[in-house]
């Protein structure tokens, strides 16, 4: 997200569409705890166009160590 500019209270930013998706996502799940102001900004994306995104089907989350060279199977001794 990219703030362009300030102005009279009120603040414009740039933000790419996946992300975009991404906060309406967290502004409908988190719609009962968040005040009028974050209401104003859902309303605001579902305007400009901005649609959830698919779920996702299974999220998967592994450890990749730092690639070695002094340690890599790959080259033996």
């Amino acid at each position: 997200m990219n703030i362009e500019k300030i102005a009279e209270g009120q603040v414009t930013v740039h933000i790419p569409l996946r992300e975009a998706g991404d906060l309406l996502r967290a502004l409908r799940d988190l719609r009962d705890e968040l005040d009028d102001e974050a209401h104003a900004l859902e309303v605001a994306l579902e305007k400009a166009g901005v649609s959830l995104p698919d779920p996702e089907d299974h999220r998967r989350y592994e450890y990749m160590p730092p690639a070695d060279r002094k340690t890599d199977p790959r080259e033996g001794d």
